[in-house]
């Protein structure tokens, strides 16, 4: 029973010197000094016996690899680990797509776009007509400087009666997107006006 209470005392001290080890037998047998016979055993290091006793067991990893492994000492709180797996929105580091709640529907073409810009499909008729109208005033002005304002007429529309402005001929009916008002003037001269006094003053 005494040395198998020797044995499992000394089993984490496995990585002992042979030196150490026969100390420790010296200090299990109760002897404060080791005995004549095992002093050529011993090497000159071990000889400080007052000082075996505070020795800790060297770290068998340490030995075999000669490194420590980094491992983490602390856990991260919930809040780090969530920004660093999703990122933050606040700062711009999102790593997920966010719903675009400005998304709206035309109803004549199906398709869907952002609120405040016109429908693509819609656009693409908008600027078709645009790149016509540009057609028509360069064979309108041609070499001319463009000093002037333009007026767009479609077919089965009046003459316009302003001289001022150079008349571009449109061979096609308007279309419905295109209106009149939209090649007018937004805004206007200032007319004369008087002051009106407010009355029962005294």
């Amino acid at each position: 029973m005494a040395l198998r209470r020797f044995l499992y005392s000394c089993r984490d001290h496995l990585s002992l010197t042979v030196d150490e080890i026969l100390l420790m037998v010296l200090q299990q047998s109760g002897r404060t000094h080791p005995p004549t016979a095992l002093m050529p055993c011993l090497a000159p290091v071990s000889l400080g016996w007052t000082h075996a006793h505070h020795r800790t067991p060297s770290d068998p990893l340490k030995d075999d690899f000669g490194l420590l492994l980094a491992v983490p000492k602390q856990r991260r709180n919930w809040r780090n680990r969530m920004c660093r797996k999703f990122g933050a929105i606040q700062w711009g580091t999102y790593k997920y797509p966010l719903m675009n709640r400005n998304m709206r529907v035309d109803h004549k073409t199906g398709e869907f776009f952002r609120l405040g810009v016109v429908a693509p499909k819609f656009y693409e008729q908008v600027k078709h007509e645009t790149r016509e109208i540009q057609a028509k005033m360069s064979d309108v002005f041609g070499l001319a400087p463009k000093d002037k304002e333009v007026i767009i007429k479609y077919e089965n529309e009046e003459d316009p009666l302003d001289g001022d402005r150079k008349v571009v001929e449109m061979s096609k009916p308007r279309p419905s997107f295109f209106t009149s008002n939209l090649s007018e003037r937004v805004a206007t001269s200032p007319k004369d006006s008087t002051t009106v006094r407010p009355s029962g003053l005294g």
